[in-house]
């Protein structure tokens, strides 16, 4: 988790960057009583649209009758239950859903074009409505092993209209959060462990990550800027 929080923050560093400064505006406005949704900037718009996705991620704290569990708690039930049924179905889904979505991109970019012929390539901007909808589906991808977060998520982006560049952009941000929350989860229950962990193997194991992960972002944003994403399918 730490190592692809890394590789997702080297490759957005300069996006990051600019919504880190905005969040510390905006939570100024709101003190000062000069907030105003209408005539803010894109940035602004971005980040409100950000923290409105992860909303959905609150379900998967709510307790499941009669199980005694969470629902995030199915994840790791499922991962180690010894069988690769959910696995195998859930990578199906993610090929599904990314299938959906890189017809519906076509679609839209096929319904948005200029006077002069050129594709604009669809929506730039989120809506509540988007960011809500890609809430769910990474709700959903942390629930079931095997299913892609970043395929289910950039899949609904593509499914309600907005453009690859833009859905893909967001899919990965709005993953910060959830994987730095990851990362301090799985920093707690290591600590509590009795033999602990050594140093050097988790090292390894984030330079790694971090590095696999940094050439995997950057391949998957050739694969979408350049209609390639069904060959990745």
């Amino acid at each position: 988790h730490l190592g692809t929080l890394a590789a997702v923050v080297a490759v957005y560093h300069r996006l990051v960057g600019r919504l880190l400064c905005e969040l510390v505006r905006l939570l100024r406005d709101l003190f000062t009583g000069r907030f105003r949704w209408r005539g803010m900037s894109a940035d602004r718009r971005l980040l409100l649209m950000l923290i409105f996705g992860l909303i959905p991620l609150f379900l998967l704290f709510l307790p499941v009758p009669g199980t005694g569990m969470e629902v995030r708690d199915f994840a790791d039930r499922w991962a180690t239950d010894g069988d690769i049924v959910i696995e195998g179905c859930s990578l199906l889904g993610t090929a599904l859903l990314l299938t959906l979505g890189v017809a519906a991109g076509r679609r839209t970019e096929a319904r948005h074009i200029s006077p002069g012929g050129r594709r604009l390539g669809g929506r730039k901007d989120f809506t509540a409505g988007d960011a809500l909808t890609v809430g769910f589906a990474q709700c959903a991808a942390a629930v079931f092993p095997g299913l892609s977060r970043s395929g289910s998520t950039l899949a609904a982006g593509l499914m309600r209209g907005v453009s690859r560049r833009a859905a893909l952009d967001y899919s990965f941000v709005i993953g910060i959060p959830a994987i730095l929350a990851a990362v301090l989860v799985e920093m707690k229950t290591a600590a509590a462990q009795p033999a602990g962990v050594a140093a050097l193997p988790m090292a390894a194991g984030v330079v790694a990550a971090a590095a696999v992960g940094f050439l995997a972002i950057r391949l998957l944003r050739w694969m979408v800027v350049t209609d390639r994403l069904s060959v990745f399918v």
